[in-house]
């Protein structure tokens, strides 16, 4: 699946959960979550699901691509799955998982991945990062204001 267009994340998630029938018969495996190279195969499966799931790219880390895609680590979902499969909130897209991260179209990212030789912003002279290109940059300031608007709060 691509990162940009393609299904949103609700699609996206239920190939995730399709993916996740290897709980089936979590019951009769779940001592095997005690030996922790079985432990570590099925989060590396689910890690790979998350990502894909979030649209973010390969090197967020397990932790933060869980969250961002509202998947709960493969022990929790082994031990108590019930809570976490009928939540109905929440869909992330490629910008969130982007924001969230910080692992996208930042000067600061993009500067430590060596993919741009400093970290400004594309747009004003200070260091670009989430923060500031949600909060501070003078590019998004008009959008910020209709969604502070809109929503009746100060971002």
């Amino acid at each position: 699946m691509h990162n940009k267009g393609g299904p949103k994340s609700s699609k996206r998630r239920l190939l995730g959960l399709v993916a996740q029938s290897m709980l089936y018969a979590a019951p009769i495996w779940e001592q095997a979550m005690t030996i922790l190279s079985y432990k570590k195969e099925l989060e590396t499966v689910q890690r790979r699901g998350a990502i894909r799931i979030c649209s973010a790219y390969r090197t967020i880390s397990r932790d933060a691509v869980q969250v961002i895609a509202g998947v709960p680590p493969i022990e929790l979902l082994v031990l108590q799955r019930e809570p976490w499969l009928s939540r109905k909130h929440g869909v992330t897209t490629f910008h969130l998982s982007q924001a969230l991260s910080g692992r996208g179209c930042f000067g600061k990212y993009l500067h430590f991945i060596e993919k741009k030789e400093d970290e400004r912003c594309w747009y004003y002279e200070k260091n670009d990062s989430p923060e500031h290109t949600l909060f501070r940059c003078c590019r998004w300031v008009g959008r910020k204001h209709k969604a502070e608007a809109a929503l009746g709060v100060l971002l």
